[in-house]
């Protein structure tokens, strides 16, 4: 039997279906469900590529430091208002774990990557940074002792290679400037792959809002009062270009997190 929109449809004896079968609304569903992932991925591949470009924009009148500072206190304070029942997920056992995740997650990248881009072209920065699956990879492991295939190696082998190539110096930044703020960047996405090694082993018990939330806690205060300290809100309000950069900031923190709070409300309806 098969269920249709206008009743039940059957087969007789012979195996030949009596009448039609419509399409069924929970075959589009699934077949909607299979791309959503796709679809996830595909707007946080453009999110994670435009804030390359939206600190470059926000260092035409941010120090580097007040752009990191910036966008960890945005992140902090927009995660706070969606998830702050999250706090009370906080156990000492995973404290140490949290604050680890948060400065290399959030705290060091966030400092590091404006740095590097202060000097370097926004794409190269970007495709530096696009090796976080590499060094995701090789600090499981040789850190935490995660099993890996031949072709894996292979891939960080050429990984790393690409690498070395685009730091090799050109005409602007020469060869110290651009080891010096290549390595930024490098730096900055092994911490990510750390911080993501420190989640798949310590805390895969909780839910990816609850790590957010309280991780960027133990950075996002500290750099909200750095940002008072320095007189970033006197500036925003006398300079309109610094509003401007703060808008643009702003909207790329709110809508990146509003499509991870929606993929999470996806994932637990399923």
């Amino acid at each position: 039997f098969f269920q249709a929109e206008d009743g039940i449809r059957d087969y007789d004896v012979t195996g030949v279906q009596t009448c039609a079968l419509p399409i069924s609304t929970k075959s589009m569903n699934k077949r909607f469900h299979q791309i959503t992932p796709w679809i996830i991925f595909i707007s946080l591949s453009l999110i994670w590529g435009s804030s390359f470009i939206l600190m470059k924009r926000g260092l035409e009148v941010f120090t580097s430091n007040q752009t990191g500072a910036l966008r960890i206190s945005l992140a902090f304070i927009f995660t706070a208002i969606i998830g702050f029942r999250r706090f009370r997920n906080l156990k000492k056992e995973d404290l140490q774990s949290l604050i680890l995740v948060g400065l290399l997650g959030s705290g060091f990248p966030y400092f590091l990557l404006p740095l590097s881009i202060s000097r370097l072209d926004s794409s190269i920065v970007g495709v530096l940074g696009a090796t976080v699956p590499l060094f995701t990879l090789v600090i499981g492991v040789i850190g935490f002792k995660l099993a890996y295939k031949r072709y894996q190696l292979w891939g960080v082998l050429i990984g790393l290679a690409g690498t070395a190539l685009l730091l090799l110096p050109n005409t602007q930044t020469g060869w110290s400037g651009q080891l010096i703020y290549g390595s930024y960047a490098l730096i900055a996405s092994i911490c990510y792959g750390t911080c993501i090694n420190i989640i798949h082993s310590k805390l895969r018990h909780l839910d990816s809002v609850t790590i957010t939330l309280i991780s960027l806690g133990f950075v996002g205060v500290p750099c909200i009062v750095f940002l008072f300290a320095t007189g970033l809100v006197e500036t925003i309000q006398t300079q309109p270009g610094d509003r401007k950069s703060t808008r643009l900031n702003s909207s790329h923190v709110v809508i990146s997190y509003a499509v991870f709070s929606w993929k999470k409300k996806k994932k637990h309806n399923h």
